[in-house]
Parts: structure tokens; sequence; C-alpha cells
């Protein structure tokens, strides 16, 4: 095996990547480093723009070996000439995704910047604190640099209003990209969950390349750069079971607003004795339980559940649409269900309607922004 081929295999084994999912990252075709090893004769040749992109994804430098260390950098030092734009607040949270983009001053441009499209965000929410972003921080993105599995990266939605937040990327093909953020504290740790989104669902994601704890330049502010682990808690975190929006949920018309799967923790179902065999995600698509459950927010639902047990939160399919609402039973059967406002009118669902009235499940989480 020639030295190419192996230093190739190396880093494969290093990022723990296959073969084919670093040929599709790279040109988009599964196939590219499958057929370099194939290759016949002595000396084979091979595609010097191939072997360019194919170094960006597994982190090579182009003469095609290990990576040299270089110079140490001063993360510290500011480009006397050049400042970089902020653009406002970027949310790390499980309760909404920012919407604060209005432009504000620009600060120092960090010398060892090398892309003139970076810019600034404000971290704010705890949702990527065990990824080393604290609310407050500053982050440096850079929209020259192509988004691979592992970086922490700021997405911004397709949406009217062009929310933002900043989240770790574990997956990334052609149709789909797999987010990690970390749920609120909880006894002193934080659990971690997964949401995969569509692409067409997003309209930019950028990496962050540099995390700065202290405004840079500041005249008094004791500034730290923080350096990205890429780790998480490493082995620590726990093993993730991952829940898929139901089938029941029928034709939404804005699906894209709510991920399609989420991941949690194995240790948060066996802590409130749940079984993922019996649970599922339903999209809340009205606003009728706001400001608990807004509209647009994500439910785990205990599917076990087919009868209102006293005053009891659940997810219907009434006439093919998947509501959610307080449920209770009359003594006639009847369903009685309301939403959060007590003013609003009560809707009474006798046992005649039921066979087109079917309970879905308990709702037993509920998250907004995901």
């Amino acid at each position: 095996m020639n030295d190419i081929l192996k230093a190739i295999q190396d880093a494969l084994q290093e990022k723990g990547v296959t073969a084919a999912e670093a040929s599709r990252a790279a040109v988009g075709n599964a196939s590219l480093i499958k057929n370099m090893l194939n290759a016949r004769g002595e000396r084979p040749r091979y595609s010097y723009q191939n072997l360019e992109k194919l170094a960006e994804v597994l982190d090579l430098e182009i003469y095609f070996g290990p990576k040299r260390i270089a110079a140490p950098v001063d993360r510290l030092a500011i480009d006397p000439d050049r400042r970089l734009p902020h653009h406002g607040m970027a949310h790390c949270g499980t309760n909404g995704w920012a919407d604060d983009l209005v432009e504000r001053e620009d600060l120092p441009r960090p010398a060892w910047i090398d892309d003139d499209t970076a810019f600034w965000v404000s971290a704010q929410g705890t949702s990527m604190q065990p990824e080393g972003i604290r609310s407050g921080d500053f982050c440096v993105v850079s929209p020259g640099r192509r988004p691979q599995a592992g970086d922490r990266v700021w997405v911004r939605e397709a949406t009217a209003e062009r929310r933002v937040a900043i989240k770790r990327l574990i997956e990334l093909d052609q149709s789909s990209a797999t987010l990690r953020g970390w749920l609120p504290p909880e006894n002193g740790t934080q659990s971690d969950f997964l949401e995969t989104r569509p692409l067409a669902a997003i309209d930019a994601m950028h990496p962050v390349i540099g995390v700065y704890r202290g405004r840079l330049g500041k005249s008094g502010v004791d500034v730290r750069f923080i350096p990205d682990s890429r780790d998480g808690q490493g082995a620590g975190a726990d093993e993730m079971h991952v829940l898929q929006l139901t089938g029941d949920q029928g034709e939404l018309p804005d699906r894209w607003r709510v991920p399609t799967a989420l991941g949690f923790p194995k240790s948060w179902f066996r802590r409130r004795h749940l079984s993922p065999d019996d649970l599922a995600l339903v999209a809340v698509t009205d606003d009728r339980l706001a400001p608990m459950i807004p509209q647009w927010s994500v439910a785990v639902i205990d599917t076990s559940v087919t009868a209102p047990r006293g005053r009891d939160l659940l997810a219907l399919r009434i006439d093919g649409r998947p509501v959610v609402r307080w449920a209770q039973a009359a003594r006639d059967g009847s369903w009685i269900l309301s939403g959060a406002d007590p003013s609003e009118p009560v809707d009474l669902i006798p046992p005649s309607r039921q066979a087109t009235a079917a309970i879905m499940g308990r709702v037993i989480w509920s998250g907004k922004g995901l």
C-alpha cells in the first residue's frame, strides 16, 4: 500500500468514519476511496482536485501525511486593521431558537482568522455547556469553511423568522443533518439529545471555529479562548435511543417546523420507568396549550395509554388531525377536551364519535424550537 492510501486509512480510523462516508462528504460519491484502493498499476494516478477535497474532510494536509504541528497560535492577538460584524444572539437551549439577529457593534477580529466572511455571535442558554460553550460566550462563525460531522455549528432556520441556534453536528448527508444539544441540568448533570432536520429546513449552517469567554479587546476584561474538546462528555456520555415522529401524525402543512426524530439517553427512560418501544413523537400544531406547550412544539407520548386517567394530558387524532388537549372522561363515557385557557369552550367527544377520535397516547415531555 502506498503512502497516500495508508495516510487515508489512518485518518479514517482516527476519525471513526467509513471510507464511503468520507468519500461522500468530499465529492458526493461514496466510491471515491474504494476506487483509489482498487486502482491498478505500480504507480496509480489520483485526481488532485479529489485529493484536495478528501484532505479537507479527513483533516490532512495536501501532501497526504500526518498533519504537521504548526507553530503556536496566539488566539488573543487582534488584527489592528480589521473587525468582524456581530450578528446578535444564538440560542443554546431546548426552549427555542433565538431570533435576535439585530446587527450590533463590530468586534475586534482575532489575528488568526483567515475567513473574511467570518462573524461573531453571542451564545445564550445552557444546551451547549458540555460542549464548551456557556451563556454569554462570544463565538466566531466561519461561513468560508464547510461544516463536517463533529463540528459545533451555527444553524439558521429556513423560516420567515430566520431563527438561529448553536448545536453539535453529529451526522450530515445529502438530505438531513443530525444535531446534538443537551437537556437542562438535572441533579447536577446534563444529558444529551439528538434531533434530525431536513436540509430543506436549514437556510445556513457554518462551523463555530472559536469561542471566547469575555469580550475580546475590551479594556479591563479577562478574556480566555475556549478550545473545542470535540468530545462532549466523552466516555461519560449516555447511550442514546432515537424516537421517531409517529406515522399517525398525517400530513403536516409545515412539517419542516419540527424534527422528524429526537434521541434521548437511555438513562432518561430508566429514571422514568418508561419503555422506548411504547413512545413516539407528535407535533403540536396549534396553540391551545400555550404557553405551557406552544404551537410547533414536539411532544413525547406514551402510546400504551389509551384512555384518560383522571384529568390527563393526551394526544388525540380527531378527524385525522392530531391535537394535544387536557382530557377527562365523563360519566356517560364522553371525553371532555380543553386547552390551557379555562375561559375557552371545551370540546365534548361522545362515544358515538370516538371511532374517529382515537387517543394516541399520554404526553410525558415536550420541547419547543428543537
